[in-house]
């Protein structure tokens, strides 16, 4: 299908939902590509025997947990890979032609190609954009010096002052200002980073642009605007893109076919929508109940369980029957081919589409019963246990009259920053948290959600005391606590970070790591070993024997997840304060550190803190969840509460900006933009210049909060009462530094 005959309204809609009258004419062409890393006996296979073509002016999302392959198939097909990566087989067909849809169509094998040719199609044909903006952009050039150089190698025919212009309009395209030429890229935030990213790729009005993980590290909101930009871009200049995720909700809502990759191999392959309603695939299927939903009676989920395999002992036969529950005999021998089934467009690598069998009901059969001619497997297959036990989670506690376990009044946090160069820098005072008031009680879960640099790390940094406030006070059991972290508050509240690959020191056995905090604090000194072994089961990283005297990057990035969660573990603390605990894990083993969380709270009665952006998580979680905006909170209600009936039109733009494929007809984003500068909020309500309801008043005076439900508080003019409103109105202005969250506190939010 072409652009122009795509039909028009949201731009993430899911295209392959509308019947196709003639499939556009494929732009790459992968054949059979097999990659190796390493030779001989112990050479690692990554890829194997990989079959994908690209159509021109479609999006072909290729999914799968960290480790699948699905990065080095991306990157082999155009020869970036780097030793000891070897291509081992296979072809690469890349179709040209001199413009879109006219002239001869040019075929080149990119494969075979040689080094000219290669950089004559690299970034003027095929463009990449890398996971990591900050790392792909030079941080000693400016923005514009990085444009300025691709336009002077690929465009000589310019002159200076073209190259400058069509720099200006690129960005303009992605909907940045071109004042932001002159910036570096570490003055940049995380979301215009990867806009200029995305105009430095479509510099050239490529053919195709390959995009890995490009927005895993953003919020749900400048992820959102970004993608819809893209996909305008791709509508009226008709390249085709290979958009490369872990996350298949985004993959159902951005993408016209889907691939699924498990272990080096492509597993399935269908249409976006046909692929959610109904997979056929166990593994597709398992990912795809990763994903906590949005809407109606939260319920228990246990995802996949099990890690995805070592590449360099992968499992006989179908690499995923030691986590399939619908496993057979035949699959721990067999390695399953791709084959269509239904008679369809679709392909799937799975025995249980042999045709001698009835598919379960979960995968599009007719009957649940697992009925073939081959022994299941038994439960516990490569030593990895397939029993799940349920967790119960977001379980509401009745209100208790024991004051909160931690509580914090009236925070308040300021950063001096340098601003300007030279002679003239001056240090300027950045708000970072203002007027916030959070209260932890034991045995709840309170999330704390909003778009980056709302002030949600800070405020939890600020509760573990491992930055001093400037404003407000902290109390534990009711009582003021006494300034500076003494080693008894370090062991009540303990802090899980967000990088179980920073937050471990790699030098050092799991061991050491659960050895030292109890030292420390003089526990368990006559039975260390025991007690490491204890903790280790509390995480479920059992047999313990099989972990504590490995390396950090011995384990899997859950597992290290779980370590550092026993470590905090360790000193017997009562609250755990979660930075973005599993932002930078797979989706199949997020599931599995919520999990925990959540029977730690039930079984230890600890009181958690929950820091995410993503709002589904914490909808599945936590009790009560918190909305903060530019240093300020803004609603607060029990965790359905809010999520089914969003108060404040800020949460209702993080709920619209969320990923869900169960509403694939969204309108685009009402309240877009980006964030304030905190250096000089906005006077009045801090989201009254992005918010689709704003009145005069909300430009004057920051809002009270006003109670819309029992337990649920919103600070936003559109709750309080017309008459109150005039009344305020009529009066001076009021004080605008944070006297929503004030009143807030007031109202006594949990």
């Amino acid at each position: 299908m072409s652009p122009a005959e795509r039909p028009t309204g949201n731009p993430l809609a899911v295209v392959a939902a509308a019947p196709q009258v003639q499939p556009a004419e494929p732009v790459l062409e992968i054949r059979g590509l097999s990659v190796d890393y390493g030779f001989g006996g112990n050479a690692v296979h990554a890829v194997v025997d990989c079959d994908l073509t690209l159509r021109r002016g479609e999006v072909m999302g290729l999914a799968g947990e960290s480790g699948s392959g699905k990065s080095t198939l991306a990157m082999a097909a155009i020869r970036l890979l780097r030793s000891p990566a070897v291509i081992t087989g296979g072809q690469v067909l890349f179709h040209s032609r001199p413009t879109p849809g006219s002239g001869p169509v040019r075929t080149l094998d990119l494969l075979a190609a040689g080094d000219e040719e290669l950089r004559s199609v690299r970034w003027s044909e095929i463009s990449v954009v890398l996971q990591s903006a900050l790392n792909a952009l030079n941080p000693v050039a400016t923005i514009g010096a990085q444009f300025y150089d691709l336009l002077q190698v690929h465009r000589p025919d310019l002159s200076k002052s073209a190259r400058w212009d069509r720099a200006a309009e690129l960005l303009t395209m992605v909907g940045m200002t071109a004042d932001r030429l002159r910036s570096y890229a570490h003055e940049l935030s995380g979301g215009m980073r990867q806009r200029a990213m995305i105009a430095m790729a479509l510099a050239l009005e490529p053919q195709v642009m390959i995009m890995d993980e490009p927005t895993t590290a953003l919020d749900v909101v400048t992820q959102r605007q970004i993608l819809e930009e893209l996909m305008e871009l791709r509508d009226r200049l008709g390249f085709a893109a290979l958009f490369i995720t872990h996350d298949l909700s985004l993959l159902v809502e951005l993408a016209d076919e889907i691939a699924v990759m498990y272990a080096g191999r492509l597993m399935e392959r269908a249409p976006a929508a046909s692929l959610f309603r109904a997979p056929r695939l166990p593994y597709t299927y398992g990912l795809l109940h990763c994903f906590p939903p949005m809407h109606g009676e939260r319920r228990p989920m246990t995802g996949i369980p099990g890690s995805p395999p070592d590449l360099r002992a992968v499992p006989s036969g179908c690499a995923f029957h030691p986590r399939c529950q619908w496993a057979m005999a035949r699959c721990s021998v067999d390695i399953p081919r791709l084959e269509a089934v239904d008679g369809s467009h679709r392909e799937v690598a799975c025995w249980l589409h042999d045709g001698d069998l009835t598919v379960p009901a979960e995968l599009g059969g007719s009957d649940p019963a697992m009925v073939g001619t081959g022994q299941a497997v038994p439960a516990a297959v490569g030593g990895q246990d397939r029993s799940v036990t349920l967790t119960i989670v977001g379980t509401s506690t009745e209100p208790s009259a024991a004051p909160p376990v931690l509580e914090g009044r009236d925070l308040n946090k300021i950063f001096w920053v340098r601003r300007g160069r030279g002679p003239l820098a001056r240090k300027a005072r950045l708000r970072a948290v203002e007027g916030v008031s959070i209260s932890l009680a034991a045995g709840t879960v309170t999330a704390v959600v909003g778009e980056s640099g709302s002030g949600k790390t800070t405020v939890a940094r600020l509760l573990a005391k491992i930055i001093t406030p400037d404003g407000g006070r902290l109390f534990v059991d009711g009582q003021e606590a006494p300034p500076g972290r003494s080693r008894r508050y370090a062991s009540q509240v303990q802090m899980i970070f967000q990088d179980p690959f920073a937050s471990l020191n790699p030098v050092h056995r799991i061991r050491h790591h659960l050895v030292r905090p109890l030292k420390i604090h003089h526990l368990a000194e006559h039975d260390v070993d025991a007690a490491v072994a204890e903790l280790l089961e509390r995480v479920s990283l059992e047999p313990p024997q099989s972990f504590i005297d490995k390396f950090p990057y011995e384990l899997s990035g859950g597992q290290r997840q779980r370590v550092a969660i026993a470590r905090t573990l360790a000193v017997r603390p009562r609250v755990l304060l979660a930075d973005e605990p599993v932002s930078m894990l797979d989706v199949s083993i997020r599931l599995g550190v919520l999990n925990l969380l959540a029977d730690l709270r039930d079984r230890d009665h600890l009181a958690i803190l929950y820091v995410t952006h993503d709002i589904a998580s914490a909808r599945y979680l936590a009790d009560t969840i918190v909305v903060m905006y530019a240093g300020q909170v803004v609603e607060s209600a029990p965790s359905v509460g809010l999520t089914d009936n969003p108060a404040h039109p800020y949460t209702q733009l993080l709920l619209s900006a969320a990923p869900d494929p169960d509403r694939l007809d969204r309108p685009k984003l009402a309240g877009s933009g980006a964030p304030p500068s905190l250096l000089v909020p906005p006077s009045g309500c801090r989201f009254h210049p992005r918010c689709p309801h704003a009145m005069d008043i909300c430009k004057r005076q920051a809002p009270p909060g006003a109670e819309v439900a029992p337990g649920h508080v919103a600070a936003c003019w559109l709750h309080v009462d017309p008459a109150e409103r005039r009344v305020q109105e009529a009066a001076e202005p009021a004080t605008q530094t944070g006297p929503a969250t004030q009143d807030l506190r007031r109202r006594r939010m949990k």
